[in-house]
């Protein structure tokens, strides 16, 4: 999956506060997605180790925000949904590990439902 997708089908929205660590496991789950899909990674304060964490080659598109100032979760997932490309918004937190047909499933579920048709 190219790193240049410009429409992809899902934003993943991934809210964090100084956990790379733990964005770090999630990234790479998702990095085991065949889904076309970008990730957004907003830390709820700013943080070289989660902003180079952000900026590694993934198989995905990442787009990284931070906060100057803690934010709410509120105002936090609005920004994040400012700049989300995607058809479909999931929202993951930080310490969440998902499966390597994760995306797969979702989508099949949507379309199963006919959700958001």
């Amino acid at each position: 999956m190219p790193n240049s997708t410009i429409n992809p089908l899902v934003s993943i929205i991934i809210p964090t506060r100084k956990r790379p660590v733990c964005a770090e496991s999630l990234l790479s789950d998702l990095s085991k997605q065949t889904e076309d899909f970008e990730v957004i990674l907003f830390n709820d304060e700013q943080d070289p180790e989660t902003e180079k964490l952000a900026k590694q080659e993934w198989p995905f598109p990442v787009k990284y925000l931070y906060s100057q100032s803690r934010f709410n979760s509120c105002v936090s997932r609005n920004l994040c949904l400012k700049e989300a490309a995607g058809k479909y918004i999931i929202f993951l937190d930080d310490d969440v590990r998902v499966s390597q047909d994760f995306l797969n499933q979702v989508l099949q579920t949507f379309q199963k439902f006919d959700i958001f048709s």
